[in-house]
């Protein structure tokens, strides 16, 4: 009784959402048109769920409503925000270019996201519910034509709409987060999951490959399986997310500043051929996609092979494995003090090898290098790919020039780097309990 109390409003956002599914792909032009009574019975569900919360949360999840339908008006009449849109029908009754469902829309993502980030620090929480917002819009953007939702001009996305949305997530999440967290809602919870679940089912059922989202998609491979086996009893990797994504966000801003300075000095290259069209700076998205899904697996099996392995088998090697490794990297930065990627990637790994190791002494690191040789498997043939395509193509002047197959061999180095500090920090919070 205490399960059908809890997740019945669930069963009826599923069946219905199912319904909806079934009916877009049949007859996309009738069941487009019955989306607003869909989102208005998704939000008087999930609402009644939170029937008990303060007068706050009724005032903050008002102001949100509002918010959205603000930022929707000045996006679509300025085209400075988002981009140069229009809204379709699809969506309902329009107040004066925007329907007004919008807000509502805009209300039931931040709260799902909010509520799966609600054990966490308000600033990690804030960017992962930008991140989980920004992700399942991309989505949605490659089927709202199709349904009437909304419509770009030359039919293509702009980047800077995924920056917006990703800029105005955060802080709006900042803002509100104080009022929506403290009581759990499964009901708004689960409707997230839903809307994903909906969402990439219908771009996947309407998907025609497309050679320009090779990228993306080595980018959703290389993080699925780790992801939907977080949720392993024995491992329950999802426990330790709190840990984790502070060090992968902090990793991601360093490493994607650095890809943007190489990029912009030609060290490396994007083919136009493999990617979506869409830059963060002179990025394409799916190079910074990367940085989260990257450490995400490889941390993953970090985590994966101390549940499953009893004791550290490296660690009594792992102090000499440390000073072999510190050698090799002082002597790249010596002989190729003129390749810029060879000498930056050296460096980087051989501050963090020796901080680690002979700074801080953390005992993980036979731990570390076990789950580094694991991740290289993954790791080399996730570059393999890139490279050989290629996706990405590398300046040779600046590295040494020494490839296996089709990869520099510094990026053992930069994999290296990807997974220690992800790894340190997350094991400096556990320690701390944080």
């Amino acid at each position: 009784m205490t399960f059908i109390k809890t997740y019945w409003r669930v069963g009826i956002l599923l069946l219905f959402h199912l319904i909806g599914f079934c009916g877009l792909l049949v007859n996309p032009l009738y069941f487009s048109s019955l989306t607003p009574y869909n989102l208005l019975l998704s939000a008087a569900l999930v609402l009644s769920a939170a029937w008990k919360q303060s007068l706050s949360f009724w005032l903050s999840a008002f102001g949100l409503i509002l918010a959205g339908i603000g930022i929707e008006i000045a996006g679509v009449r300025s085209g400075v925000i988002f981009g140069h849109y229009t809204y379709g029908e699809a969506l309902g009754f329009k107040l004066p270019d925007v329907p007004l469902l919008i807000g509502i829309n805009w209300l039931l993502l931040l709260y799902g996201c909010i509520q799966w980030t609600r054990q966490l620090h308000p600033v990690p929480a804030a960017f992962i519910t930008a991140l989980l917002m920004t992700t399942l819009d991309f989505f949605i953007e490659q089927v709202a034509p199709r349904f009437d939702f909304w419509y770009w001009q030359n039919d293509h996305v702009p980047g800077r709409n995924f920056v917006a949305w990703f800029i105005i997530s955060f802080f709006l999440s900042l803002v509100a987060s104080r009022w929506l967290r403290p009581r759990e809602n499964h009901t708004v919870k689960w409707f997230l999951v839903i809307q994903y679940i909906f969402f990439i089912g219908l771009f996947t059922a309407t998907y025609t490959f497309n050679p320009h989202h090779t990228y993306l998609w080595l980018d959703i491979a290389s993080v699925f399986f780790p992801f939907v086996l977080s949720f392993d009893k024995k491992v329950a990797f999802y426990k330790s997310w709190k840990y984790l994504w502070p060090g992968v966000i902090i990793n991601a801003i360093f490493f994607i500043a650095w890809d943007i300075w190489f990029t912009d000095k030609g060290i490396w290259s994007f083919s136009p051929g493999y990617i979506s069209g869409i830059y963060l700076f002179n990025l394409p998205i799916e190079e910074v996609l990367f940085f989260i899904c990257a450490p995400y697996a490889c941390v993953f099996i970090y985590d994966v092979l101390r549940a499953y392995i009893s004791r550290d088998l490296i660690n009594t090697h792992a102090r000499k494995i440390s000073i072999v490794l510190s050698v090799l990297m002082l002597l790249a930065c010596v002989v190729f003090y003129n390749r810029t990627y060879t000498l930056f990637n050296s460096a980087v790994a051989l501050v963090l090898v020796v901080v680690n190791e002979f700074v801080f002494k953390n005992r993980f690191m036979g731990w570390f290098y076990l789950a580094f040789l694991v991740s290289l498997i993954p790791f080399l043939l996730f570059d393999g790919l890139i490279t050989a395509i290629p996706i990405v193509s590398y300046n040779d002047a600046e590295n040494s020039g020494i490839r296996i197959y089709s990869i520099p061999l510094e990026d053992l180095f930069y994999c290296l780097s990807l997974l220690l500090f992800p790894v340190q920090v997350m094991e400096y919070l556990r320690k701390k309990k944080v």
